[in-house]
């Protein structure tokens, strides 16, 4: 499951048929269960007002969330990847659309969402420029918008498409401003900026430090009793201790005196 994706706080739709059967009969189905690939803000963000969910009023729509999130999982690096390239390819297409479609600047909170979700898309199917530029806006919305979860997310976001290019300073820099802007401003964020922080210092070989981060953390997910947000961190930190391991037996193997 994604980074951001919480069973006890993402937004549910209420089902109607269920309403008389009692509060504790399962009266709320989850939408937010779909979500990959760093969505820290809710999902409730991603529907505009005017599009409703199939459950409701007879309309079959979907969110961006649902649209995009089973078309993207990670690999064996917990980098993000399509599940399938062509329909990922399709959905960013869409989005992208819908963007177009757009009176311009009449709506720029639902410019910002589009242009996250465009740049999450293009980021998972290697289309760094593309995803550095339709993040780089949807951050500079989120700033004149005065929208602080939205920066720090679409910070992350864009600091992984710095990383995955290659440009570790770039990404260092985005990082610990989500980092620092989580601490300062909404400490309920702090435990994703470390989960993305910590990937970071990973692949850049700091392996000591990247421990240090996700296991602050496990450490605050646990408190949350997130279990997939748990899990998510624990396989991250299980691919850091066999990095880790794997370079104390390198290290072993140059220390051993020649035969």
């Amino acid at each position: 499951m994604a980074d951001g994706y919480s069973s006890t706080t993402s937004p549910r739709i209420g089902i109607n048929w269920r309403a008389g059967q009692g509060e504790h009969r399962n009266q709320y189905g989850e939408i937010g269960r779909a979500l990959h690939a760093t969505c820290v803000e809710p999902l409730a963000e991603l529907r505009h007002p005017t599009e409703q969910l199939e459950c409701h009023a007879g309309q079959n729509r979907t969110t961006e969330g649902h649209v995009l999130g089973h078309l993207i999982t990670h690999d064996d690096n917990l980098r993000m990847v399509p599940t399938d390239r062509n329909e990922l390819t399709t959905a960013v297409g869409r989005l992208h659309e819908e963007l177009r479609a757009l009176p311009e600047e009449t709506d720029p909170a639902r410019t910002r969402v589009l242009t996250r979700w465009i740049g999450i898309g293009q980021l998972c199917l290697g289309h760094h420029e593309e995803a550095r530029t339709a993040l780089r806006q949807s951050l500079d919305l989120a700033e004149a918008l005065g929208n602080t979860p939205a920066v720090i997310a679409t910070g992350l976001n864009l600091a992984d498409s710095h990383r995955y290019a290659g440009d570790v300073q770039g990404a260092d820099a985005l990082y610990r401003s989500a980092l620092d802007t989580a601490r300062r401003r909404h400490p309920e964020l702090v435990d994703f900026a470390l989960q993305h922080t910590g990937k970071h210092l990973m692949e850049r070989g700091d392996l000591a430090d990247a421990r240090t981060r996700l296991q602050e953390a496990l450490r605050l997910r646990v408190a949350k009793g997130d279990t997939e947000l748990i899990g998510s961190t624990r396989a991250a930190l299980d691919r850091v201790e066999l990095l880790i391991g794997q370079a104390d037996a390198s290290a072993a193997d140059l220390a051993a005196p020649s035969r």
